[in-house]
């Protein structure tokens, strides 16, 4: 799943080198070279940078944390004194569901990719 992303959803380009696969990141300054392929299903520190680039929202209800393309607007209103009752809502219904914010992150990155086209 990672080299699908960082090639679809990050847009680097994937080189073959004889002894092992390259990747280069595209920056503000060219290229840089990559020699492993970051694990953006697995850190939530790499797959931020998916989130960032396609502007997706994420939250954890329950046990599942879902990420999508859409704006979720928490509304809180008091119907008892000392209790404060809300919810979600969200303008769309693009998004994926998974058990980590990585893998969530990465199949919302990806489903974001293949719209755009």
């Amino acid at each position: 799943m990672d080299i699908s992303v960082v090639t679809r959803v990050m847009g680097y380009l994937r080189l073959q080198y004889p002894a092992k696969p390259c990747l280069q990141k595209p920056t503000p300054d060219g290229v840089m070279m990559l020699y492993d392929c970051p694990r953006f299903s697995t850190d939530i520190s790499a797959a931020w940078e998916v989130v960032e680039k396609n502007q997706l929202s994420l939250i954890q209800l329950d046990n599942s944390w879902f990420c999508g393309q859409y704006d979720l607007n928490q509304e809180y209103f008091d119907t008892e004194d000392g209790i404060i009752d809300g919810h979600f809502s969200r303008r769309t219904n693009k998004f994926c569901v998974a058990p980590t914010a990585p893998l969530a992150i990465c199949r919302a990155g990806l489903l974001a990719s293949l719209e755009a086209k």
